[in-house]
């Protein structure tokens, strides 16, 4: 792969935003009880089992 020129001058501010984000996961996983990766896979799973598509329609069906 062969990065453009533009590319490689992105590429510090790029890896500086992926280490923040990281840095700012680990700090929330810390103060919360509950992992954001396990969050993430728990939304899955419900959404495997009932779409958010199906969610929205059932309550604007409501009378």
């Amino acid at each position: 792969m062969v990065l453009t020129d533009r590319a490689r001058e992105l590429l510090p501010l790029l890896e500086a935003e992926w280490r923040a984000t990281e840095e700012a996961v680990a700090e929330l996983d810390a103060e919360i009880p509950y992992a954001l990766t396990e969050v993430v896979r728990d939304i899955e799973a419900a959404l495997a089992r009932r779409s958010f598509h199906d969610r929205i329609a059932d309550r604007i069906a409501e009378p």
